[in-house]
C-alpha cells in the first residue's frame, strides 16, 4: 500500500487537512495575501513583505524569492521575510530549507505562531509527524 493510501484506492488526509477540516489552503485573516495574526512586522518593511506575500498567492514563487532575499540581504531579522523564504522552499519541495527558516523565524519572534504552522506542515511532509505535532502544540500553547 502506498504512503498515505486506504484500501481500495482511496487516500488518507495528510494532517494538514485534518487540521483544516479537508479545506484548501491554510486561510489568513481577511483572505489577503497578507502576513497572518501575530506577524509583527517593521513598518519600514511593510510593503515589500506584503508583496511578497501576494506574489506567493498569485503564483509568483521566482518573484517571491527575490522579495524576500533582499530582505534578508539588507537586515536577516526580520521573522516575516523568513517565514516568506521558508514558504518559498516549502512550495518548491526544499521542506528541510522551509523548516530551518521557519525555525528562525520563530527564534527572533517566538509568538509568531504561522512559523510554527508551517513548520509544522513542512514536517508532515517529511514524514516526521512528531515534529508536526510539536508544532501544533506550541502554537496551541501559545
Amino acid at each position: 500500500m502506498a504512503r498515505g493510501g486506504l484500501p481500495g484506492g482511496q487516500m488518507r488526509p495528510n494532517l494538514m487537512q485534518r487540521l483544516r477540516g479537508g479545506q484548501g489552503q491554510v486561510r489568513r485573516p481577511g483572505g489577503s495575501g497578507r502576513p497572518g495574526a501575530g506577524a509583527q512586522i517593521p513598518e519600514q518593511y511593510r510593503e515589500e513583505i506584503e508583496a511578497g506575500f501576494m506574489a506567493l498567492q498569485n503564483g509568483d514563487i521566482d518573484g517571491a524569492r527575490e522579495m524576500f532575499i533582499v530582505l534578508l540581504e539588507g537586515d536577516p531579522e526580520i521573522a516575516m521575510a523568513h517565514v516568506g523564504i521558508g514558504r518559498v522552499f516549502a512550495l518548491e519541495g526544499d521542506h528541510g530549507r522551509g523548516i530551518e527558516h521557519y525555525q528562525e523565524a520563530v527564534r527572533l519572534q517566538p509568538d509568531l505562531g504561522l512559523a510554527q504552522v508551517f513548520a509544522a506542515e513542512a514536517f508532515e511532509a517529511l514524514g516526521e509527524i512528531d515534529d508536526a505535532a510539536a508544532c501544533f502544540d506550541a502554537v496551541i500553547a501559545s
